[in-house]
């Protein structure tokens, strides 16, 4: 029913999609719409935008649940998020509400569309979860728009806390 990821030091899959990115490569076709790609860069980008907006809220432990159909966004959420240290968890769309009320457990925060927010509401469990939602036409007073969380550019980098400084030496 989940889907959680594991961690691999091995790969740096945050400078692979850079690498792509200067390409211009497509990563996705039929992005938002059915005739548009979705570009490495613009998925860079998006990675970038999440993991600087959970630096803003500042969590520790990040555990996130996704409960949305096979969308871009979904693998610009997961890949912001494990850029930031946190977890995912990528939850079965056409699961029941009791499955949902089980899985949410120990989530922050939750990917979703809009039309699923009741759905979401009743699986969770915990008072405090945020949501980040998808095509809403009225945002919920306890909702962000992934509209805005993709627009948050607080610096086009890695956070400092992620950046390896050389060893100077001495002469």
């Amino acid at each position: 029913m989940t889907t959680t990821s594991s961690h691999n030091s091995d790969i740096d899959v945050v400078s692979e999609i850079h690498t792509h990115s200067t390409a211009g490569r497509i990563a996705f076709i039929e992005g938002d719409e059915y005739n548009e790609a979705i570009t490495f860069d613009r998925l860079h980008h998006a990675a970038l935008a999440v993991s600087n907006y959970l630096s803003c809220l500042y969590l520790k432990d990040v555990q996130t649940s996704v409960f949305l159909a096979n969308r871009w966004e979904m693998i610009a959420f997961y890949l912001g998020v494990r850029l930031f240290g946190g977890s995912v968890r990528i939850l079965d769309y056409s699961a029941d509400e009791e499955q949902l009320a089980m899985a949410f457990g120990g989530s922050k925060i939750v990917l979703c569309e809009g039309t699923d927010i009741m759905k979401v509401f009743r699986g969770t469990l915990e008072k405090h979860v945020k949501l980040i939602t998808l095509e809403t036409e009225q945002q919920p007073y306890n909702a962000t728009s992934m509209d805005d969380v993709l627009r948050i550019r607080i610096n086009r980098t890695l956070p400092q806390h992620k950046i390896v400084f050389p060893q100077r030496t001495a002469r």
